[in-house]
């Protein structure tokens, strides 16, 4: 009498076991927080009278254009990646006017040091890949640089509602020549771009 097990018990044991070990990762999957307002800081980097005079400028484009912005500040993600995130962020916040889809996501994770300009449809032919890495790379990093989170948040929205068709600062120049992001990643071919600052030069982000 063999014990051997047969093909079909192995591959049925091998799925089961591939089974339990994805359980944690599903586990791990970061809540999305609820939509507080235009800003939803749960990282706690932006300071009272800031969010209140940045929630009025989005208030403002908002009315003006229809146009729904929205920034989340998050600690961590917590081992879920930021494109996963704030695709789910915008599915549960339905930002943008219904039909249009023009709404605009900027998240930050601070401890990843990690940031995402997550945007609509609606938006895509003005807030293009390029702009939206160029405003992640010379407005938001140099002032987060310096521990400044809230004028970098105030003042990459301020070039993206301006671009978006609002009133706000001017885009950024034209980059000289053609760069890659930090460490040599590409800006990717999608609506959205997210951006590693931990792999070139000093901390973006102060220890706190």
């Amino acid at each position: 009498m063999s014990f051997l097990p047969s093909p079909a018990r192995v591959w049925l044991l091998l799925g089961a076991l591939l089974f339990i070990g994805l359980l944690p990762a599903v586990a791990r999957a970061l809540e999305v927080p609820p939509l507080r307002g235009r800003i939803t800081d749960l990282a706690e980097i932006v300071p009272p009278d800031a969010e209140q005079r940045i929630t009025q400028k989005l208030l403002g484009h908002e009315q003006a254009t229809g146009q729904q912005f929205a920034v989340l500040t998050i600690p961590s993600l917590e081992g879920d990646p930021i494109e996963d995130f704030s695709i789910r962020v915008v599915e549960k916040w339905q930002l943008g006017t219904k039909g249009k889809d023009d709404g605009l996501l900027l998240l930050v994770a601070r401890d990843d040091r990690k940031v995402r300009i997550e945007v609509g449809y609606g938006l895509e032919g003005t807030i293009t890949d390029a702009l939206s890495s160029r405003v992640i790379r010379e407005v938001i990093t140099p002032e987060f640089r310096r521990g400044n989170f809230a004028g970098g948040i105030e003042a990459g929205l301020d070039v993206l509602m301006k671009a978006a068709g609002g009133s706000g600062g001017a885009p950024p120049p034209p980059p000289r020549t053609r760069r890659r992001g930090h460490g040599g990643y590409l800006v990717p071919p999608s609506c959205a771009f997210f951006f590693f600052f931990f792999l070139r030069g000093p901390p973006l982000f102060p220890r706190l």
